[in-house]
């Protein structure tokens, strides 16, 4: 994991200020190291930088997509990576999944299941297991993750 083995190392990612504090602040409760960046550039800056197990992302930062933040870390790429996004058109669960996001979810999305989709993914990650893609179409709304 990240710096702490006891607290896998988040980077939380969004534009809107009072949303990336309230995201710190959940996940610091909730026992996982939180670094914050409050747009692509900073983003992208502290994901070469830092050794990060989790990525949650808004989709639309003021200076970027979210989407174009994986490509180029290589194997530097967090071990769980999430989207947060206020579209659920199928094409945008593709989009996010072709720039290797492991979920795309709507907002507004309950942090038990943010924490969820991470702890499941860091575990199948340390196991060798690759997290499944599901398959946007004909079915819920919200992403089946």
């Amino acid at each position: 994991m990240g710096a702490d083995e006891d607290r896998p190392v988040v980077l939380v990612v969004d534009d809107d200020e009072d949303h990336l504090m309230m995201l710190e602040a959940s996940f610091d409760a909730a026992g996982y190291e939180v670094l914050t960046a409050a747009s692509f550039a900073d983003a992208s800056k502290k994901l070469m930088e830092s050794s990060v197990d989790a990525l949650v992302a808004d989709l639309t930062l003021g200076d970027g997509s979210a989407l174009d933040l994986l490509p180029p870390l290589g194997d530097r790429r967090p071990r769980v990576a999430i989207v947060l996004s206020g579209f659920d058109r199928p094409e945008d669960f593709e989009r996010a999944r072709a720039a290797g996001f492991d979920a795309h979810l709507v907002k507004p999305t309950p942090f038990d299941r943010l924490t969820s989709i991470i702890d499941e993914g860091l575990k199948k990650r340390a196991s060798g297991v690759q997290l499944a893609r599901p398959r946007p179409g004909n079915g819920p709304k919200r992403a089946p993750y």
